[in-house]
């Protein structure tokens, strides 16, 4: 080695200079540690322009171990930094030396690697590793399909959906990217379809997986129930009830009304489809809570304001030992419920339902319907309350005599009672005009003779007068007496 020769030529010279004065003693050479060799890039050593190499310079300059050049100020091949210490880079590299290296290893030999070059490769050649050498190596490596500890794994990841695991050559757990499923990341999640996977099955959901609903307004497995079950529709943007609106369907359209459907009135006291006609059609106004009739008053504007009675107040009173009866048989269409009762009116007499023939006969009504005739404070009479009447009065005929009134076959209307011969009505037809007149009373009949349900009922003939019972489905005059303790 070049070394070699520089150290031993080196060596000689020192010894003949040593030995060429008087008394002069030889000296000890300087021992200099060996540096591992650098080699040359081009294999070969480096001369100076004299044509000499670095030895021959530090022969002659008998410069310091590592060191050369005129003034020493220079290093050895082999040799780096100020200090000029030997390369720590093995003779499996070419040094990084000179006053500017760092010892380091500029490049590796084939098959080693590290800053020093101080690795060898073990690799097998078998298609799955190769040696990554060089100062930078990593040494032996997979191949750029294989990964393992023995670089048996094929690579199988689809690495632009999942993240590899180096372990095992598949995706890493969990790792696939929105859309893609498996193992390696290569088919779609269960939810998910199209040629990137990027599209949900079900075109109404979204979301990294597929399992929010697109629609905020739809719920369930398959966002295909409406959230608000008010709601319907495709988009479930319609209100199911056609009567309610608003943004979540809890609104009803018409004012008016309220209720879970909207389809109750706000005011009790108010009916019809829209809630815009009064239950009661003795009432008016914007609230139904007016009378129409101005000469009656009330909740129910059922009372006169005259202490009459009737359906226009014009129904006078008469009072027969101590108890208050209607003087006329009662007329009007409007229950004391508010609700609307049939009166039937003899057309054979008023064929137009003739209003003063009304007012004067009244109208003939139902048992059922008869009960809602009296207003309030007054009440159907009963059997017995009837019974008493006739006594007051008089004997069986007398009493007749004494209740009829005057036009009546020489009536005496003794107690302005004023009875006129209304007659009955059944089935469409009317009867006993003019010779007979009927009054309901509320007390039922429970006897025999009766084939359906029946009531008893006060009768009075030209001649005389008493109580019987009727069909409730027959139609009779309605007198009312007032309430009393």
């Amino acid at each position: 080695m070049h070394y070699l020769k520089y150290v031993a030529l080196l060596a000689v010279l020192t010894f003949s200079l040593a030995g060429c004065g008087k008394n002069d003693h030889p000296k000890e050479t300087q021992q200099e540690t060996k540096p591992q060799e650098a080699k040359p890039q081009d294999g070969k050593t480096d001369k100076g322009p004299d044509g000499k190499t670095d030895a021959d310079t530090d022969t002659q300059q008998n410069c310091p171990a590592g060191k050369s050049g005129k003034n020493c100020d220079e290093c050895l091949a082999g040799f780096f930094g100020k200090d000029c210490k030997p390369c720590t880079c093995t003779e499996n590299g070419a040094c990084n030396d000179g006053k500017d290296g760092d010892g380091l290893c500029r490049d590796c030999d084939g098959g080693f690697f590290g800053k020093n070059c101080q690795n060898e490769c073990a690799c097998e050649d078998d298609g799955q590793h190769f040696c990554d050498d060089g100062t930078d190596g990593f040494g032996c490596i997979c191949e750029e399909n294989f990964v393992g500890d023995d670089c048996d794994k094929p690579i199988k990841c689809n690495a632009q959906h999942g993240e590899l695991d180096p372990g095992t050559g598949h995706c890493k757990a969990n790792s696939c990217q929105r859309g893609w499923a498996g193992e390696d990341c290569n088919e779609c999640a269960a939810a998910f379809t199209g040629n990137n996977c990027d599209q949900c099955v079900n075109q109404l959901m979204t979301g990294d997986s597929c399992d929010e609903c697109k629609n905020s307004l739809m719920t369930g497995a398959n966002c295909d129930e409406c959230k608000n079950s008010l709601m319907t529709g495709a988009n479930c943007d319609e209100c199911k009830n056609s009567l309610m609106t608003g943004a979540n369907c809890d609104e009803c359209k018409n004012s008016l009304m309220t209720g879970a459907n909207c389809d109750e009135c706000k005011n009790s006291l108010m009916t019809g489809a829209n809630c815009d006609e009064c239950k009661n059609s003795l009432m008016t106004g914007d609230s139904c809570d007016e009378c129409k009739n101005s000469l009656m008053t009330g909740a129910n504007c059922d009372e006169c304001k005259n202490n009459k009675l009737g359906q226009n107040c014009d129904i006078d009173t008469v009072v027969i030992n101590g108890k208050t009866w209607t003087a006329k048989n009662m007329y009007g269409t409007i229950g004391n419920d508010g609700s609307t009762i049939t009166c039937y009116a003899n057309t054979q007499k008023a064929p137009d339902g003739d209003p003063e023939f009304i007012k004067n006969y009244g109208c003939l009504y139902t048992w059922q319907e008869a009960m809602k005739v009296c207003p309030k404070g007054w009440h159907l009479p009963t059997k017995a309350e009837f019974e008493t009447l006739l006594k007051d009065v008089g004997d069986g005929i007398s009493s007749s005599k004494n209740l009829r009134a005057q036009s009546w076959n020489q009536g005496q209307d003794t107690y302005g009672f004023g009875v006129l011969p209304a007659g009955a009505y059944s089935d469409g037809a009317y009867y006993e005009f003019g010779s007979y007149a009927r009054f309901w009373s509320k007390t039922d009949y429970t006897g025999s003779g009766c084939s359906s349900t029946c009531a008893y009922d006060l009768r009075i003939l030209d001649t005389l007068a008493g109580t019987g019972f009727g069909n409730k489905a027959y139609g009779y005059s309605v007198r009312c007496l007032k309430d009393y303790e």
